[in-house]
């Protein structure tokens, strides 16, 4: 008599066409990752805009972002949003990774370098981020 309640409930949901297992492991939508992307660039630029001090104020930014509020995401999705970054570099290829760079260097001032990455499967890798060009 204990299992009927939950046997009823799974033909339930089962039989209303509203519940299908295959949606627990859909991969984040195109708008969660826009949604998140944007306001990480929004975030990046403030803050380098402001030309830190401290990196572990630029660290402080990134690790809201990366690599778990973004999990799959991938560079494809990415790559348009990141890029709208004033700061943005570019990017490179390191076998399945992109690689995605921001600075706020200039040719008289030291900067952030900032770089993210992420596989082709919308994996990301913790973010790196020094000083450019390096303390002698």
């Amino acid at each position: 008599m204990r299992g009927l309640p939950m046997i009823a409930l799974g033909l339930t949901l089962a039989g209303s066409g509203s519940f299908a297992p295959s949606l627990l492991a859909q991969p984040r939508s195109a708008d969660d990752c826009t949604a998140k992307l944007a306001t990480f660039v929004r975030d990046i630029d403030d803050l380098l805009a402001r030309n830190p001090s401290n990196l572990n104020d630029v660290f402080a930014v990134m690790n809201r972002y990366f690599p778990s509020r973004v999990q799959g995401c991938t560079a494809e999705m990415a790559l348009p949003l990141i890029s709208k970054s004033s700061y943005f570099k570019g990017t490179s290829r390191n076998g399945p990774n992109t690689v995605l760079s921001l600075s706020n260097t200039t040719t008289f001032s030291r900067g952030a370098a900032v770089q993210v990455s992420v596989t082709d499967t919308g994996d990301w890798s913790s973010p790196f981020a020094i000083w450019w060009p390096p303390y002698p």
